[in-house]
């Protein structure tokens, strides 16, 4: 009898998840200015996906018919599944007549002294050196008053990159070996932690249009980032309530504003005649609205050329990939790297493409 109750409660439970894990896969496709609430289902899919696995394969070890049911959520969940985790060609071609473009937040170049090493800032141009990309695009760019390094010491260091453009906020920045012919920047919100600037290059024959943009960031405050490494503590149902709010709330928030900002940018990228290569801190997940949208048509070389999950950022917030190069279909990419350095909260990404010179 006990048993009896004990496997329709387990079925229950099973269930619920199962409905997270269909309502995390659709996610993508509601904007979260009409329901928000559904993102956090796509940001919690991992998780989702990994418990109805296990239910899947409790299921199977004793004999019940109910394992088809998260079987049958994860067979469903397939298409949300595929763009997290990546089965594409992990080894890079030799190809003569290529070009490489690295995006990377450098986090300020560690102007509030996060990583305890001094020479944070002067690791990151080494590192971009070393990776001798042909084009680079940096978010949470800082000089000025950043007493870590200055603007003439990286103009300096990256001499090799004699074009650039960097935005008047002082917050992205587009280095290339090739010529910048066109330059703007965008206004998407009045948010300084959201922007976006793009540069025509000029790459033989062929005009690209490279993007850089930084979307709205969660702004978690101390407390929340406090509330994210204690959760596990034995902090008071109360507190815990209380942080979980918080945190939902400025996710919330963000969500709805990524979304229009995604929306914003995309409508640029299209008007263009250009070819263009998306270097972006979506602040994101790919099953989130913003990603969807931005991407549109184009491809993703992570998915395109890399294997694994891939995650970018390893800040206290649980690990995602919210950093991506995307690329338009008429364009070829050979190679996809990160690059595992822990000089920022993001790992650095590189993708190279074939082009007819």
């Amino acid at each position: 009898m006990l048993r009896k109750i004990l496997h329709k409660i387990l079925v229950v439970i099973c269930s619920f998840f199962i409905l997270g894990l269909v309502l995390g896969s659709i996610s993508q496709y509601v904007n979260p200015n009409s329901f928000g609430y559904l993102a956090f289902f796509g940001l919690a899919y991992p998780y989702l996906l990994v418990i109805n696995i296990i239910f899947f394969f409790y299921w199977v070890y004793r004999k019940k018919k109910a394992f088809i049911l998260p079987l049958l959520a994860i067979l469903v969940s397939y298409p949300a599944f595929a763009k997290l985790i990546s089965f594409g060609e992990s080894n890079s071609e030799i190809i003569t007549k290529s070009f490489k473009v690295l995006s990377y937040n450098v986090r300020y170049f560690n102007k509030y002294n996060w990583n305890k090493d001094p020479r944070t800032s002067y690791h990151i141009i080494d590192l971009i050196n070393n990776k001798d990309p042909h084009i680079v695009c940096l978010q949470e760019f800082m000089y000025g008053h950043n007493r870590n390094i200055s603007i003439t010491t990286i103009k300096r260091k990256l001499k090799k990159y004699p074009y650039y453009y960097i935005s008047k906020r002082r917050n992205l920045a587009i280095f290339s070996k090739y010529r910048i012919i066109n330059k703007e920047e965008l206004k998407i919100s009045n948010s300084l932690s959201a922007s976006v600037i793009y540069s025509d290059v000029l790459i033989g024959r062929s005009k690209l249009r490279i993007y850089n943009a930084h979307l709205e960031s969660n702004r978690f405050s101390k407390d929340d980032y406090k509330f994210i490494k204690n959760i596990t503590s034995s902090a008071s149902g109360e507190q815990t309530v209380d942080g979980a709010k918080g945190i939902g709330k400025r996710l919330l928030h963000a969500f709805k504003i990524r979304a229009e900002q995604a929306k914003l940018i995309k409508r640029k990228v299209d008007a263009s005649k250009l070819k263009s290569i998306l270097c972006l801190d979506m602040n994101d997940t790919p099953l989130s609205y913003s990603y969807r949208i931005l991407r549109g048509n184009y491809k993703d070389s992570f998915l395109e050329k890399s294997v694994g999950i891939g995650t970018t950022y390893i800040g206290d917030f649980p690990s995602f990939r919210i950093d991506y190069i995307l690329y338009h279909p008429d364009l070829y990419c050979t190679d996809y790297e990160r690059y595992k350095y822990k000089y920022s909260d993001h790992y650095p990404i590189s993708a190279s493409f074939k082009i007819d010179f």
